[in-house]
């Protein structure tokens, strides 16, 4: 009968064992993979346009109001880079949209979160890495910008 209760108190210890380590993961797992609730979000369009041709193909464009990456022939790598402020203390991410192919995987961020002091400009660069199999076509999307104060 002694063998009996100890082997029932050690069963029931090492469920309760199992039980509070599955429930601290799924909370940790929870914690950290939480909705980002932005408190402002702002969005950049971004664009690029590929064409093929018997030269390389690169081009400038210097507009302020938007990421774009200009003309370029496939195989290309560019570079950009936009200035960031906030009117208050944030915490920033940063994030590409596109429903064009591929297009979000080309870019690469340089930062995809940092943290921002109210007023002060920080600088994000972007670079583009167009496929060699790229069709010759414009591309479209937008950079995300969310604010979490």
């Amino acid at each position: 009968m002694k063998k009996y209760k100890f082997k029932s108190k050690c069963f029931k210890l090492l469920l309760f064992a199992v039980l509070f380590l599955f429930l601290l993961v799924v909370f940790l797992f929870f914690l950290n993979h939480k909705n980002i609730s932005c408190t402002k979000i702002d969005s950049l369009p971004t664009s690029i346009i590929v064409e093929k041709g018997a030269k390389n193909v690169v081009g400038l464009n210097a507009d302020t109001d938007s990421l774009n990456f200009g003309k370029v022939s496939p195989g290309s790598i560019v570079k950009r880079s936009v200035k960031v402020s906030y009117n208050k203390d944030a915490v920033v991410f940063v994030s590409i949209n596109s429903t064009f192919d591929n297009f979000n995987d080309w870019i690469k961020i340089d930062s995809t979160k940092f943290y921002l002091v109210a007023n002060e400009d920080q600088e994000v660069f972007f670079s583009i890495t167009v496929p060699l199999y790229a069709e010759d076509k414009d591309y479209f999307g937008e950079v995300l910008f969310c604010f979490k104060e």
